[in-house]
């Protein structure tokens, strides 16, 4: 009772005490709205606003013209709004065949190229590469520098593999600029002709903002019946030669790599006694890294593991696996090793898993240019669905129509304009 009687008297007490901090606070905003803004306003603004001067005769003249002019057009609605009808085409036609060389043009002395070599190199001959470019553009760039490797920042864009390097330049001008990129190109295509080589502007803030990355126009095949990846790649391939005059250019989903194929010898494994368990345990060992931990933060899990010490490929078939009876069998006894061909990439939407071609702004007529995509497909036994920036910027465009004929009929034939 005396504790539940100390509890009653302390909540009391305590909403006693908060009634009047909420009083005291209303007290203090109120004086200082109605009381103390007031004299600080009077007390900083004493001296009178000077008097506003005339206009000048230039703004005025300005000011009734612009006047006559909304006057005239409004009281002839239906002429204006057929003389801007018809001169519509004509601004269309202008912005549509106007050369984009008579727009004045922007010098860039920065660049960032994407190196994907196309092999399966470790960071360590991807760190050599890179170092073999800088040593040959010698003293050329004003700054180089690399990023290499896997990049593992909580926000980060695009993809990255250990086969792939970015190299920043800037130069003193955009004609270094433009001769250290070609050196580049044709020292990597000389050397390495599997690589591919992605060349852009130095991003900014500002491209970052507008910059969707999405292709201007692109095709998007699929198999009618299911069928393999690589034979998917190959039919989209047979495509891209047929129209090899509109200059395609293969997507991501197109490209392959390099990779080993290891097949146990199942026959072999139950002839020796060797269990299945074995073998695996031996090329998780020998090929792959062993997990011993996790580090949870900010819901986020990093995987610790512990890497095996760097042997050839030799030295990891040559592993003894104990067979029942303590006999140890060397692991390439028991599987096969095979080189063979993969998709580096797996696109997918909605509608399934789907190959893609690329085509840019340069393409003549692209109504033409989906009726052969289409014939094609259908040759191949493949469908076909379009996406990208030219059918984006042709549904903006058509909105922003009708929001300009909208208001341009409520201007012209609203009822409620008065002058």
């Amino acid at each position: 009772m005396c504790s539940a009687d100390f509890a009653e008297r302390h909540s009391g007490r305590a909403f006693f005490d908060q009634s009047i901090a909420l009083t005291i606070s209303l007290g203090v905003s109120l004086l200082v709205a109605f009381i103390l803004t007031p004299l600080l306003y009077a007390a900083l603004i004493s001296r009178r606003s000077a008097p506003l001067k005339d206009d000048t005769w230039a703004f005025r003249a300005v000011s009734r013209g612009y006047h006559k002019m909304v006057d005239k057009i409004l009281r002839n609605r239906r002429a204006c709004l057929l003389f801007t009808l018809l001169l519509m085409p004509l601004g269309i036609l202008l912005a549509w065949k106007m050369p984009v060389s008579a727009l004045p043009h922007i010098t860039s002395s920065e660049a960032l190229i994407t190196i994907d070599w196309n092999e399966p190199i470790d960071a360590k001959q991807n760190a050599q590469r890179v170092k073999s470019i800088y040593a040959d553009i010698g003293n050329k760039a004003e700054v180089f520098e690399s990023e290499i490797g896997i990049r593992q920042f909580l926000m980060q864009n695009g993809q990255n593999t250990l086969q792939r390097a970015e190299i920043y330049i800037r130069s003193g001008n955009e004609q270094e600029r433009v001769a250290i990129c070609n050196r580049i190109r044709g020292w990597a295509r000389e050397r390495y002709p599997m690589a591919e080589l992605t060349q852009t502007e130095s991003p900014n803030a500002f491209t970052q903002l507008f910059d969707s990355g999405k292709p201007y126009f692109e095709a998007r095949f699929r198999p009618l019946s299911p069928s393999e990846t690589l034979e998917q790649q190959a039919a989209v391939r047979r495509i891209s030669q047929k129209l090899a005059a509109d200059k395609p250019v293969d997507g991501k989903s197109l490209r392959q790599e390099s990779s080993l194929a290891i097949v146990p010898d199942y026959a072999k494994m139950a002839l020796y006694g060797i269990s299945r368990p074995a073998v695996e345990e031996a090329l998780f060992l020998h090929f792959g890294d062993v997990a011993v931990s996790d580090i949870r933060q900010f819901g986020i899990f990093k995987r610790i593991l512990l890497q095996m010490r760097e042997t050839d490929l030799g030295d990891k078939l040559a592993a003894n696996i104990p067979a029942p009876d303590g006999t140890l069998y060397p692991l390439h006894q028991f599987i096969s090793v095979t080189d063979e061909e993969q998709p580096a990439y797996i696109f997918a939407d909605s509608k399934g898993i789907y190959q893609s071609l690329l085509f840019d702004e340069r393409s003549a007529d692209f109504t033409q240019l989906r009726k052969k995509l289409e014939a094609a497909a259908a040759s191949e036994n493949m469908k076909v669905s379009f996406s990208g920036l030219y059918f984006e910027n042709s549904d903006q465009l058509k909105s922003l129509l009708i929001i300009f004929l909208t208001v341009l009929l409520l201007l012209f034939f609203y009822p409620g304009h008065t002058i």
